[in-house]
């Protein structure tokens, strides 16, 4: 295989169109193929893999995020024309969600589909029942997870006021200074993984405590970036 590829969505609206229900060849054309191949990346490790409920694997901040996708650059050549082609694979993604955040998940807390259905203690035994149960997990590997993350903390660096709302947008005078983005980032990851995040620069928020996404414990972990915009 040769030096995988990645490559970068920006946030569009065209995403709302794509169908749980269909597969990668039934998505209307407006969809950007790119979404497609994130969300078979999605489909394939979050729902085959690791049992999420396919309907919790897309929602509203889809459509507002940012998306890396990176693909396996397997170069063959063609029996007809002996020319290289280049198909390529999608193996891993990456999703970016700018602010606003909902409130951060309570310690202890278990979530289904962004929803608190229950609670844990320390030791992770149930503290409620709860009658509505699904599952969900996450992760990718390690080096195909560097080269994303990677690529979107340089473009988080890069671009640093993508994000950053207008006066407008907070529904503010002249005398308003909107919200700038001052690179703080922040990762629920799952905790098993944790030590990957932290080869990135990223630190374990203690005060956060420890919850469950679609069944698997997750911790906050923060780092800071220092701005390196392209246009200064």
């Amino acid at each position: 295989m040769d030096t995988p590829i990645i490559h970068h969505l920006e946030p569009t609206p065209a995403i709302t169109g794509y169908d749980r229900s269909l597969n990668r060849s039934g998505q209307p054309a407006s969809v950007p193929r790119l979404f497609i191949d994130a969300m078979e990346v999605r489909e394939a490790v979050f729902v085959r893999e690791q049992g999420v409920a396919a309907e919790n694997e897309l929602d509203d901040d889809d459509a507002r995020s940012c998306h890396w996708v990176v693909y396996a650059n397997n170069t063959s050549t063609s029996t007809s024309t002996g020319e290289a082609t280049m198909p390529l694979e999608p193996i891993g993604t990456l999703r970016l969600v700018p602010f606003p955040h909902p409130p951060h998940p309570v310690p202890g807390g278990v979530y289904f589909d962004g929803r608190l259905v229950g609670r844990k203690d320390a030791a992770g035994n149930d503290v409620e029942e709860e009658k509505e149960v699904e599952q969900e997990a996450a992760d990718a590997e390690q080096g195909v997870a560097g080269l994303l993350v990677r690529a979107a903390l340089r473009w988080m660096r890069e671009h640093p006021a993508y994000f950053d709302l207008s006066v407008e947008a907070v529904g503010g005078g002249s005398d308003v200074t909107p919200p700038k983005w001052d690179g703080l980032v922040c990762c629920h990851a799952q905790e098993q993984v944790r030590h990957v995040w932290a080869r990135f620069g990223f630190e374990v928020d203690e005060g956060m405590g420890r919850w469950w996404e679609e069944g698997m414990p997750h911790v906050g972990m923060f780092c800071r970036l220092k701005p390196e915009p392209l246009d200064p």
